[in-house]
């Protein structure tokens, strides 16, 4: 079984890459180191809390997608 952290890097780096976004842009964005988000997205480091809803927001997903508690994604536009 996956720990929230491997689920939440792979919808972390899915989400980036089907909006495009560079770890570089994205770190822009929300305020958060590109190395932070480095780590988060290769499993080197758990995410807090508010980076978890951080790049949440920015994606417009919630966080229970994000950390696998559900598999519903948002609807675009929403």
């Amino acid at each position: 079984m996956k720990s929230c952290t491997e689920i939440f890097a792979e919808k972390m780096k899915e989400l980036r890459e089907e909006h495009n976004i560079s770890l570089r842009g994205l770190a822009e964005a929300i305020g958060i180191s590109k190395t932070a988000l480095s780590y988060y997205e290769n499993c080197q480091r758990d995410p807090s809390l508010p980076a978890v809803k951080k790049i949440a927001d920015y994606f417009n997903e919630d966080i229970n997608y994000m950390v696998g508690d559900s598999q519903e994604r948002r609807k675009k536009g929403v």
